[in-house]
């Protein structure tokens, strides 16, 4: 192939780089088996603590209906709630067992560990800078072992879900070797605006669910005055609503626990403006050193917002 012809069929694949986007099975395997079983370990562990909760409002729902039945049905609402509150403390030893929590934050932190690597990879920084890219390749499959070997515990869960080994996409070469321009361009577009939008996103869901969440328990507090008012005038109620209420309160100050919306839509808000600039900033540069550097900076910044999640979630 002669030199023109070498450059035009770079030029055609810079192209063609220039309008993709980097795609989930374009990154290592690693990665995708652990962000999986992140997103899965997360669901499953909300799952168990919707249905404790649940248990606990419904044994609080009975235990205010028993106690003015007959005898007989009195008994059986015995029953029933004991099954509730019996269920209830079966769900906390099923979450101590599991330890879906734990695994989710474990998975999740060798997960984005991953994806900064792979930028820092085919952005050709870091420990990646100024090496042929068989070393760059030994460097990134080494820092692959060794964020497993900090949680050695979680490769039970990986192993499973291997397929395949591919670590290095033909995809990240590709990037690897395209030219300054196109990595540039590619890489703002693919991980700064691509966070950017991520962070802006889950700092208004959970901002709304914040808010949707304050006023269901308001509207619950409200409510436990008033049926408590009643229940002062309306001596011979047969259920008492003020126990039922002041539960499905409690149930609503659980889930915001767990969930803790306002911190994170705090911190993604802040973490997206961040981003918003480092984009502008990296549209300016024209050195190889430059862009080393912010991408780097841009590494940071994801990469302090996950210590800041994991130091919330404990």
């Amino acid at each position: 192939m002669t030199y023109h012809a070498k450059t035009l069929y770079r030029k055609r694949i810079n192209v063609r780089i220039g309008e993709e986007t980097l795609k989930f099975e374009d990154y290592p395997q690693l990665y995708q088996v652990s962000d999986s079983l992140a997103v899965r370990s997360e669901a499953r562990y909300y799952w168990l603590v919707r249905l404790k909760i649940g248990l606990i409002v419904a044994a609080a729902i009975v235990a205010s209906v028993t106690f003015s039945l007959e005898p007989d049905l009195a008994e059986l609402g015995g029953i029933v709630l004991a099954a509730l509150l019996v269920g209830s403390m079966a769900f906390t030893v099923i979450m101590k067992i599991k330890n879906y929590d734990q695994i989710w934050s474990d998975s999740r932190a060798v997960a984005e560990y991953l994806k900064s690597e792979t930028w820092s990879f085919m952005m050709s920084v870091g420990p990646y800078d100024g090496k042929l890219i068989g070393e760059n390749a030994k460097i990134f499959l080494e820092r692959q072992r060794l964020a497993l070997q900090k949680r050695p515990e979680l490769c039970a869960h990986l192993t499973t879900d291997f397929e395949e080994a591919i670590q290095i996409s033909d995809h990240m070469r590709e990037i690897k070797n395209a030219t300054f321009e196109t990595r540039k361009e590619y890489y703002i577009r693919n991980r700064v605006r691509d966070q950017r939008l991520w962070y802006m996103r889950k700092a208004k869901w959970n901002r709304k669910q914040g808010d949707v969440w304050f006023v269901v328990g308001w509207a619950l507090e409200v409510l436990a005055i008033i049926f408590a008012i009643i229940v002062i005038n309306q001596r011979n109620l047969v259920v008492n609503p003020v126990g039922i209420v002041t539960a499905a309160g409690g149930g609503v100050i659980s889930w915001i626990n767990s969930r803790s919306y306002n911190e994170p839509a705090d911190s993604y808000g802040f973490v997206a403006q961040e981003l918003l600039l480092s984009e502008e900033k990296m549209k300016q540069m024209d050195t190889e050193e430059k862009l080393a550097e912010a991408v780097l900076g841009v590494e940071k910044i994801t990469a302090r917002e996950h210590m800041i999640w994991l130091a919330r979630l404990y």
